[in-house]
């Protein structure tokens, strides 16, 4: 039986608190050990730089390093910008998710570079993500930190599951239609049990920044 108690002893396959979860979104990133006792925890999938007459400068920081409740749009308006790793929901920048990656890891829970071998990461993607932005994924997980072992699906396989359990007199036990709207995009993917269908998956770029983005210039247009 895997050991629910001490997440220090054994590895991850005596040990439940060794699987790390990891739902990397463009915008937030959620994440937790694989046990129901774990809080479900985010960070925001992106890194801030200071601004000076326009020009950026070596100052860095993380938002969750100031406040969990400052928007975006507020910290931008007081003279700083930030980066994210992933553009329209695929990894861009591998050194920047490297970064905001260990920077989770190393505070929640003690893993830092070459220091994971004992642990197994289960991480979500964008559907019909290219191979080339599925190895950037693969050199973080197994070049940086060593982790022993890594699954990788996209996320609406563990909603499909979840749902099932949630709701079994509702939902068909074989199929399921999942609809994700997301940062940067919206994904309908087909669920065939428990597996996606991808020849079939459809990818619309309306997501929460667009809508945010339209909702203010209508906002704007509507008082002048």
């Amino acid at each position: 039986m895997a050991n629910t108690n001490n997440s220090s002893t054994g590895n991850w396959r005596t040990n439940i608190n060794k699987i790390i979860l990891l739902d990397n979104g463009a915008f937030e990133i959620k994440h937790s050990r694989a046990n129901y006792a774990t809080q479900n925890k985010k960070f925001q999938n992106c890194k801030f730089f200071e601004k000076t007459g326009g020009n950026q400068t070596d100052a860095s920081f993380f938002l969750n390093d100031i406040h969990t409740d400052i928007s975006l749009e507020s910290l931008s308006n007081i003279g700083k910008n930030f980066c994210r790793p992933l553009s329209r929901g695929l990894l861009h920048d591998c050194d920047l998710q490297c970064e905001i990656w260990e920077k989770i890891l190393k505070e929640n829970y003690k893993i830092s570079e070459d220091s994971a071998k004992e642990n197994l990461l289960v991480f979500t993607h964008t559907p019909l993500s290219p191979d080339d932005v599925l190895e950037g994924f693969l050199q973080i997980i197994f070049e940086y930190f060593d982790f022993d072992a890594a699954i990788k699906s996209i996320p609406h396989v563990f909603s499909a599951i979840a749902a099932k359990k949630l709701y079994p007199e509702r939902i068909n036990e074989s199929v399921q239609l999942v609809v994700d709207s997301g940062f940067s995009s919206t994904t309908i993917v087909p669920i065939f049990d428990n597996f996606p269908v991808y020849n079939a998956v459809k990818r619309l770029d309306i997501g929460g920044k667009l809508l945010t983005n339209y909702l203010k210039e209508s906002v704007i247009f509507l008082f002048i």
